[in-house]
């Protein structure tokens, strides 16, 4: 669903190989379909949302997800993986993903400030509580489309 005619064009003009998974990892499909149990269907069920008010309540939902599993949900990282005959020791790290980038060289000092400064100001109680509280209205905008069946009299 993702790929479309645009993107490819933009991917092949910046000069991007396009593919749909890594090459000789078979098992790519897998991990990502779990990532969409993890990240979406949880917090928005498997009902079609395509209004503009849908999509608006989605957008404030995403960016509290995003909040919550960049600066509280820890992930593992495979780290070390060694071959020993047929037996394969895989080593992961498990770490939250904002600690994870601060390790890094990749942000400036200021970009690492901010990131700092979001995460002592999140509290993950009331973040938890402003998820619960717009799925609400996601769900009656979403439940609000599909009117109720009427049946003819016979």
């Amino acid at each position: 669903e993702f790929i479309n005619r645009p993107l490819t064009q933009l991917a092949r003009s910046l000069g991007i190989p396009f593919t749909r998974s890594r090459a000789f990892r078979k098992n790519d499909a897998p991990y990502v379909e779990s990532k969409n149990w993890s990240l979406v269907r949880v917090y928005v069920g498997y009902r079609r949302y395509d209004t503009r008010r849908e999509v608006a309540v989605l957008r404030r939902l995403a960016r509290l997800v995003a909040l919550k599993h960049n600066l509280f949900i820890p992930t593992m990282k495979l780290e070390h993986r060694q071959r020993d005959g047929a037996r394969i020791q895989k080593r992961h790290s498990i770490e939250i993903p904002a600690r994870r980038l601060l390790a890094t060289d990749r942000l400036i000092r200021q970009q690492q400030r901010r990131l700092r400064q979001l995460g002592n100001d999140v509290d993950y109680v009331d973040l938890s509580a402003r998820l619960a509280r717009e799925q609400t209205p996601l769900d009656q905008v979403c439940g609000s489309k599909y009117a109720p069946i009427k049946r003819a009299k016979p």
